[in-house]
């Protein structure tokens, strides 16, 4: 994992299943706000949100690096994402993205597109 992102992150963070079939790896401040901003949404209408509130939770855990700064993806974390030999760290604001070599390839593909282009130019960005 890049630099950057081990400073951002600390050496306990929390990782959980995104909408994406992706790992999302959140710092712990940041994921007392996702989960917070969830149970917003759950409180506001239980039936529609239990379910994103039951996939985002059963996922979610809590995991801490070793002293070479590696850690170990839970299995059914990895089994869903397909996570295998090769994968992929995607800084995305509040959190990093971790996929596997095809939905980088996928995302990569998109966010290259000329009309993403020409949207980035529009916002000035």
């Amino acid at each position: 994992m890049p630099v950057e992102l081990r400073q951002r992150l600390g050496s306990e963070f929390y990782l959980t299943l995104s909408s994406y079939d992706t790992v999302y790896i959140f710092a712990p401040e940041d994921w007392k706000r996702y989960t917070q901003r969830l149970m917003e949404f759950y409180q506001s209408n239980p039936q529609r949100y239990a379910p994103v509130l039951q996939r985002i939770m059963s996922f979610g855990q809590k995991v801490k690096v070793d002293n070479n700064w590696r850690f170990i993806v839970p299995a059914n974390l990895r089994e869903i994402c397909n996570l295998r030999k090769t994968v992929y760290f995607v800084g995305i604001g509040d959190r990093v993205e971790l996929m596997n070599e095809e939905a980088y390839k996928q995302r990569f593909s998109k966010i290259t597109a000329p009309e993403v282009k020409e949207l980035q130019a529009e916002l000035g960005l």
